[in-house]
């Protein structure tokens, strides 16, 4: 359970140095003060379509994230994405 759950605080880490990266300053600093492994997304339900449609990154409207999907790999691609849709 431990590991899960550094597992996941790792990931949300990883994704808002991701984001800070892509010009969303302090946008998703939320994430760090949150547990578990889903967090939502500061966006409205045309910046999820956005996301889906142009970026493949599938949401619930609502904006939430599975920050388990969230890895090194990713967090850069999903970071520009959001970046995209909420420069909007």
């Amino acid at each position: 359970l431990k590991t899960m759950r550094l597992a996941v605080k790792r990931s949300r880490e990883i994704l808002v140095e991701a984001a800070r990266a892509h010009q969303l300053g302090d946008r998703l600093d939320h994430l760090l003060r949150q547990n578990g492994m889903f967090s939502l997304l500061p966006l409205d339900e045309d910046q999820v379509t956005a996301l889906r449609d142009q970026h493949a990154l599938h949401l619930v409207n609502s904006g939430r994230i599975n920050l388990c999907a969230v890895n090194e790999d990713n967090a850069g691609r999903i970071a520009a994405a959001l970046a995209a849709v909420l420069r909007r």
